[in-house]
């Protein structure tokens, strides 16, 4: 009984995130934390991420941005870094999918999306929130 409610659970979420898709362009990137289970947009629409899966947060762009991105309209290194990186999108929310450690809270930067003024809040579907940038400082 308890992997047909995770099972439902699990569908539900892919069904949501498809949906939250259909705001999402072709060539936009979409920043989300990687263990929160929005790396399945890929999966389910093709739409790219910026950091696609938990064991691809290298130096650099994607890691400034996993830290910071909700600077982007204040600080101009992570407004430049998004638009290296072509960035347009956030998802926030979901379930974490560590049975252990704390790796899935480094993303602290894409977490607070909700409190940044430079991301517009599109739609929610699910567990999860997509948020458009519409702020970038120094662009």
């Amino acid at each position: 009984y308890g992997e047909v409610l995770l099972r439902a659970r699990q569908d539900a979420e892919l069904a949501a995130l498809r949906r939250l898709s259909r705001y999402i362009g072709p060539d936009d990137v979409t920043a989300a934390n990687p263990w929160n289970g929005a790396t399945y947009l890929y999966l389910v629409s093709g739409r790219e991420l910026l950091i696609p899966s938990e064991k691809v947060r290298s130096p650099g762009d994607r890691s400034l941005l996993a830290d910071r991105l909700d600077q982007v309209g204040t600080d101009p290194a992570v407004c430049a870094a998004v638009q290296r990186q072509h960035v347009r999108f956030a998802i926030t929310g979901g379930r974490p999918f560590s049975s252990g450690g704390t790796a899935w809270k480094a993303y602290p930067g894409i977490k607070a999306v909700p409190e940044s003024p430079a991301f517009t809040k599109v739609a929610t579907a699910g567990p999860y929130t997509l948020w458009r940038l519409t702020e970038c400082a120094g662009a």
